[in-house]
C-alpha cells in the first residue's frame, strides 16, 4: 500500500518521525512540504500536483493535514484517514496570524486575509477520523459531533493534538480499507 502523509501547519514531513515509522506498518509512506501560509487554493493546487502522478492508496493527515486529506480525498477519489483534523481553519489559524517561527524553527508570515479564505473541512469523500480527547488545540467533542455525520469517527481517551494512538489505529485503518 502507498500512503501519502500530509503534515500539519508549521510542521514538516519527516520520514524518520515516530508517526511515519508507525504508519509504515501499513505500507510505504511518502510526503512533501506543505506551506499553509499560501492559502487554501494554492495549497490544494500544489498538493494535487504532488499526488496526481503517484500511485496513492491512502491519504493520511494530522491537524491541518487532516483537513487537507479530506479536501484531497474529495478531489482525487482517494480514501483518507485524519488524526485530530482541523474542522474550520479560518478559526483555528487565527492565533498564528503575523510573523512567527514554526515548530521546525522556520520563520513565516500569515495574514488574516489568507486565513479567512480557508473553508471548512470537506463533508464528502471516503474517510476515517481519529480523535484524541486530550487534544489541547481542538475541542474533540465538537470535532466528533461535526464529523460523525459524514465519516466514521473513533475517539481515544487522553492523548494530545499530535495524536498518540497510531499503534491502536493501524488494524482499524486496515479494516477500513478492505
Amino acid at each position: 500500500m502507498n500512503i501519502m502523509y500530509l503534515h500539519g501547519f508549521g510542521s514538516k514531513f519527516d520520514p524518520n518521525s515516530t508517526k511515519i515509522l508507525q504508519l509504515s506498518e501499513l505500507g510505504d509512506v511518502d510526503g512533501f512540504e506543505i506551506d499553509y501560509t499560501l492559502g487554501e487554493e494554492l495549497v490544494i493546487e500544489q498538493s494535487v500536483a504532488q499526488i496526481m502522478n503517484k500511485d496513492v492508496d491512502l491519504l493520511v493527515g494530522t491537524s491541518m493535514g487532516g483537513w487537507l486529506a479530506a479536501k484531497l480525498s474529495n478531489i482525487l477519489s482517494i480514501p483518507f484517514t485524519a488524526f485530530n483534523p482541523v474542522i474550520l481553519p479560518s478559526d483555528t489559524l487565527q492565533k498564528y496570524i503575523g510573523e512567527h517561527t514554526d515548530f521546525c524553527g522556520k520563520e513565516y508570515f500569515l495574514d488574516d486575509h489568507t486565513v479567512n479564505q480557508f473553508t471548512k473541512i470537506s463533508d464528502s469523500g471516503y474517510g476515517l477520523v481519529f480523535l484524541d480527547e486530550g487534544d489541547e488545540l481542538i475541542d474533540s467533542s465538537v470535532s466528533k459531533k461535526t464529523l460523525e455525520q459524514y465519516y466514521r469517527v473513533i475517539s481515544y481517551t487522553g492523548g494530545c493534538h499530535r495524536f498518540e494512538h497510531i499503534p491502536e489505529s493501524i488494524s482499524i485503518i486496515e479494516k477500513f480499507l478492505n
